[in-house]
């Protein structure tokens, strides 16, 4: 029978993944309190601003405290609204509205890269194919002279 090998290295990858994503989620929420303090946030906006793909990372049970925040968030801007406190609206759309555009930037900037690269792919081609052409073309003159 084969001896098995040992998973150190792959508890040492889970530990250092779920150190990571709780960074990330972490960053996420110091990131929400400047851009959105005054707007109620989602699970979802926070899972996608620390980059994560599922909201498994979220719900995990070493997590929670990070979901608490975002809780107590949200019912410290109930309780505002109910009270009729002054939130400043006008801060919290101008801030949403640089969310959006920065995501419209990243959308044009991915957009902008793909089209640069089928530009030096194309660009490559007709290169190569030009050269190609030149060689047929010796190679006709040369047939043509004899």
């Amino acid at each position: 029978m084969k001896p098995r090998g040992s998973v150190k290295g792959i508890v040492k990858h889970k530990k250092e993944l779920k150190n990571r994503n709780r960074e990330n989620l972490i960053n996420a929420i110091k990131f929400l309190e400047s851009a959105k303090p005054y707007a109620k946030w989602k699970y979802k906006e926070v899972w996608i601003k620390a980059g994560l793909k599922s909201a498994m990372a979220l719900n995990s049970k070493w997590n929670e405290d990070i979901k608490s925040l975002i809780d107590a968030h949200n019912n410290n801007i109930a309780d505002l609204s109910e009270k009729n406190m002054e939130c400043n609206p006008k801060k919290e759309v101008e801030k949403d509205r640089m969310l959006i555009l920065e995501e419209k930037i990243a959308s044009v900037t991915k957009e902008r890269d793909s089209a640069l690269e089928k530009i030096s792919i194309y660009q490559a081609d007709a290169l190569f194919y030009k050269e190609k052409c030149e060689h047929l073309q010796e190679v006709i003159k040369r047939l043509t002279e004899r």
